[in-house]
């Protein structure tokens, strides 16, 4: 299970996922919290796609967030 707390307008805001796997929970949770939120670093949507470093579709107007095995790091777009 992952949670993620933050605070908003609203007051504090939970966010639950879970997976058997707890590094697959944590990366189901990233995604939705992630995809249609927008890059404070260059204001285009942004999505994320943990499971690849490829080349992904409509890369001049989504900043992708990647996962880099090589790094253990994801990797923005935008970067």
């Amino acid at each position: 299970m992952a949670i993620a707390t933050f605070d908003s307008a609203r007051g504090k805001i939970y966010e639950v996922d879970a997976s058997l796997d707890p590094e697959r929970a944590v990366l189901r949770l990233a995604e939705r919290l992630i995809d249609g939120g927008i890059c404070v670093h260059c204001q285009r949507p942004a999505g994320l796609d943990p499971d690849s470093l490829d080349s992904m579709p409509m890369n001049k107007m989504i900043c992708w967030y990647q996962y880099d095995p090589g790094t253990k790091r994801f990797v923005r777009g935008c970067d």
